[in-house]
């Protein structure tokens, strides 16, 4: 056994040996406590032959109070030393001003916040055109606990009635309209007329003009009734946006097939007749004679007029008619003429019978008995069919449907000619019931190139996107009318659009609405003409603070990934931004910005060497900004409605989908993480890993994995992101965070940036709280423990998660006395077939031998896809339905002799 105060071998206790193994999250830089230096001193007394008298080692004592004062010294002085020490490291360092210290050393300045942007829909009333200024402030209605927030347009639109909400499909596909199950669309034309007539269950014929030897299939059963006829029923009318859709009980395929609706049955006199006369008796005096019947008159010849009762008189021009001879023919003709006449079918002794003549067009051939001839009275014409129909989904064109209109007067020569002028424009009529005379009629020439669109779909789906040129009007057909599109003819207005990222999910066609009045806004207020304070050219480094704060950075494609929403004039001159005032001249009035700890922002000038000083004058220095950034501006769709300023003319204002982007000012946590990226970046993108931290650097991305992949054309840099959070990015967003990486990188790279793909997990764990614990308590701090662990903030791109580290956050938590993961996995979603979730695991290496337990849960990274393509990188994400945390079952109590 050691003698006391000293270390094995009889070595005094201090100074403590110091050693510190890489990653600890303090260092260790105490050579000593209290105890260890009193003790040492007390040992140190009997090797000193002076003090071999002082035998005491009473704390009364006046030589071992002073002992133990030095110990105490010695014990702050090394604490502080300890402290010291941790303050200068950027991993160790406690305090924020350390912190911000340590970062400066290489240059690095904290990042300030970044406003989110959203997209902004106007909606103006009938008849009113008004120009959306930039700046136009729109504010938030606030949920619960919420605080409003205003946003300003930072573009100008110019808005009309005529783009309030327009339909958009994409390219339409020829179809059999009579062949398909789903039904067909109505021409446009003929919506109106059939629109308030038909009905569900209505009669209907299908009519195959030509030799009665023709065919007609019914869908479904695949069988084939002889005959041209078909008769069936309207088994739906749907009214949608791009028009009315008739479906019919039975389908067919054949070829020139048409439908009509019918409107009664017409008998042809002689329908009846008997195939002879009956005998007549005659008497002449004594003498009886029988005369034979004869046979029936009960050919009609051909082009002679169709005899029908003389009830149908009244038939008038241009009623069309069915008439169908079996085994003959089957024609539609339009009658051209009515006339009363008489008929003898059984001879010049026979009776006489009034008959309406109904003279028709096209001339029907020879009928060689009327008895089997059917007639049938059509209620109009046929139903016009567009013959097209839309894709599900969405390409890089929108197909506006509607009817062509010429607002311009035709030339003569074709007002002569009494031809449709040449149409220049659409009027989309939308879904049938609409006021026809108030549908907006748009022209190319309304969407120039560049304009702004947004698609919108239901629950805050949208996509901004902007008009690529060449907008177009496309007749709706095959064959397009002489001369191009006339007016009165069906047709599309085709808009190109900017193409959209590859990754972007199609929106559904039959749910997306396109707005045209939209604008750009981002979070922050202006304030204009600010003074902020007078110029002093004797001063060096004059400092100027902005009043309002945080000011506002809008994303930008810029290496810094935004720019600031400042304008700063002296003496009505508008001075420059600079990263740093070191290297600028002395004639440049430039200034520098620095974000102090509170938050607020100070504009500083020069010393007459890095930078000019700014010159004397009461009051002029000015500026205008914006202020306002930060998480808080991420508003939910539909809620920035309310305009601060009044358009005459505006019916509303919404943002179709959630505002995106928006980061908080750069805290000492992020710091740590964020500044030692930028001395390996330097503002240059050269590896992957360069770009995922360029991309990090600019605040509006919490989260970046790169790699370098081959898409199937070449090699490329994939980086995947996540926002502040957990936010996503719209196309648009992504857009620019790749021009921002395509800012600072070679110019032949090819980068694309993707968000991550979240994966679910499903985890539950029974709890055994102590005996002095109260379980509520325990539970709730197990979930929240569990919740944060696999939270956004201790998670990443592409990093496993282990069971072990669940296990050691759930032990944690005060009370727990014992912890049982009961299940641990991915969560498959709703409605996944086994094919594709078998697949699932098997990418990520799941073994079914590991049950619900598995010991560790893979997450794939950036890669190439089985087709071409890229896939980004995956994050974990629990959600709190799939989080469950019980209490165990406690064990049954022991039982004495059976009692109890």
């Amino acid at each position: 056994m050691r003698p006391p105060g000293t270390c094995p071998g009889g070595l005094p206790e201090t100074p403590l040996p110091v050693d510190n193994p890489a990653g600890l999250p303090a260092l260790r830089a105490r050579i000593g406590d209290f105890a260890s230096f009193q003790r040492t001193m007390l040992e140190r007394i009997a090797a000193q032959p002076e003090l071999a008298g002082l035998t005491t080692r009473d704390q009364d004592d006046h030589a071992i109070t002073l002992l133990e004062q030095w110990a105490a010294l010695g014990d702050v002085l090394t604490f502080h030393q300890e402290r010291y020490v941790n303050e200068h490291f950027l991993g160790t360092a406690v305090l924020d001003e350390s912190v911000h210290r340590l970062v400066e050393l290489i240059g690095y300045r904290p990042r300030p916040g970044v406003s989110a942007t959203a997209t902004l829909a106007f909606t103006l009333a009938a008849g009113a055109a008004l120009t959306v200024p930039a700046g136009f402030p729109v504010q938030s209605v606030p949920g619960p606990g919420e605080q409003p927030q205003t946003f300003e347009t930072l573009e100008g639109c110019a808005a009309d009635w005529r783009l309030n909400a327009l339909p958009a499909y994409g390219k339409p596909v020829a179809v059999d309209p009579l062949a398909g199950a789903e039904g067909a669309l109505v021409h446009p034309a003929d919506v109106p007329r059939w629109a308030g007539v038909l009905r569900p269950g209505d009669p209907m014929l299908v009519v195959v003009e030509g030799p009665e030897s023709a065919h007609v299939k019914i869908g479904g059963s695949g069988t084939r009734e002889t005959g041209s006829v078909l008769r069936t029923t309207v088994a739906a009318l749907d009214a949608g946006p791009d028009g009315l859709r008739l479906r019919l009980a039975a389908q067919t395929a054949a070829a020139g097939a048409a439908a009509y609706r019918p409107a009664r049955s017409l008998l042809v006199n002689g329908h009846d007749v008997p195939d002879t006369a009956p005998p007549i008796m005659s008497k002449n005096g004594d003498k009886i004679t029988w005369d034979v019947g004869k046979a029936s008159e009960v050919e009609i010849a051909a082009g002679a007029p169709l005899p029908l009762e003389r009830k149908n008189e009244s038939l008038a021009v241009g009623t069309p008619l069915l008439v169908v001879d079996p085994g003959a023919f089957t024609r539609v003709v339009r009658v051209t003429k009515t006339a009363p006449g008489t008929e003898q079918l059984l001879g010049a002794t026979g009776p006489t019978s009034q008959v309406a003549e109904v003279t028709v067009d096209p001339e029907l051939p020879k009928i060689a008995d009327r008895r089997k001839v059917q007639v049938v009275q059509l209620d109009g014409e046929a139903v016009r069919w567009l013959g097209l129909d839309h894709p599900d989904r969405l390409g890089n064109e929108l197909w506006i449907p509607g009817l062509a209109v010429a607002t311009a007067p035709p030339p003569p020569a074709e007002a002569e000619a009494n031809a449709g002028a040449a149409a220049d424009s659409v009027q989309v009529l939308g879904p049938p019931g609409t006021d026809r005379a108030a549908a907006p009629v748009v022209a190319p020439a309304d969407l120039p190139r560049g304009r702004r669109l947004v698609l919108a779909a239901p629950g805050g789906r949208a996509v901004a996107t902007t008009v690529q040129g060449g907008v177009r009007l496309e007749p709706a057909g095959a064959d397009p009318a002489a001369g191009g599109v006339r007016a009165g003819d069906a047709c599309y207005l085709v808009v190109p659009l900017a193409a959209q990222p590859e990754d972007t999910d199609p929106l559904d066609a039959a749910a997306t609405t396109l707005l045209g009045n939209a604008a750009t806004a981002s979070h922050g207020v202006t304030v204009p003409h600010e003074v902020l304070g007078s110029g002093d050219a004797s001063s060096a480094f004059q400092r100027f603070a902005l009043a309002h704060g945080p000011l506002t950075r809008v994303p930008a494609a810029t290496p810094e990934g935004s720019v600031t929403a400042l304008t700063v004039r002296v003496g009505g001159l508008a001075s420059r931004e600079v990263p740093q005032l070191l290297g600028a001249g002395p004639d440049q009035v430039v200034y520098e910005l620095r974000t102090e700890a509170d938050g607020s922002t100070v504009v500083q000038y020069g010393d007459g060497t890095n930078g000019a000083r700014p010159r004397s004058g009461a009051g002029n220095v000015v500026a205008d900004y914006r202020y306002g950034a930060g998480l808080a501006g991420r508003v939910g769709a539909g809620t920035l409605t309310q305009p601060l300023h009044r358009l005459p003319g505006l019916d509303a204002v919404a943002n179709p989908a959630a505002a995106q982007g928006g980061a908080d000012r750069e805290d000492g946590s992020a710091l740590r993480e964020r500044a030692p990226g930028t001395v390996r970046v330097l503002g240059r993108a050269v590896s992957a890993a360069d770009c995922a931290d360029l991309l990090v650097a600019t605040g509006q991305v919490a989260k970046a994995r790169a790699a370098t992949v081959w898409d199937g054309r070449g090699l490329l840099i994939a980086v995947t992101v996540a926002g502040p959070a957990g936010g996503t990015f719209d196309p648009a967003g992504r857009r620019l965070l790749a021009r921002t990486v395509a800012s600072a990188s070679p110019p032949y790279r090819r980068v694309v940036v993707q968000d991550f793909t979240p994966v679910p997990l499903v985890l539950a764990v029974t709890v055994a709280p102590g005996p002095a614990a109260e379980a509520e308590t325990v539970l709730a701090g197990v979930r929240a423990a569990l919740a944060g662990r696999l939270g956004f903030d201790r998670t990443d791109l592409a990093r496993a998660l282990h069971l072990s580290d669940l296990y050691l956050a759930a032990a944690a938590v005060p009370g727990a006395a014992t912890v049982t993961v009961t299940r641990f996995g991915f969560a498959r979603p709703p409605g996944t077939p086994d094919a594709v979730w078998a697949a699932f695991l098997a990418d990520h290496g799941a073994d079914p031998a590991d049950g619900d337990l598995p010991e560790r849960l893979r997450l794939l990274d950036v890669r190439a896809g089985a087709g071409g393509g890229v896939l980004p990188a995956e994050l974990p994400v629990l959600a709190p339905d799939q989080l469950t945390v019980t209490l165990a079952a406690a064990p049954p109590a022991p039982t004495t002799g059976g009692l109890t």
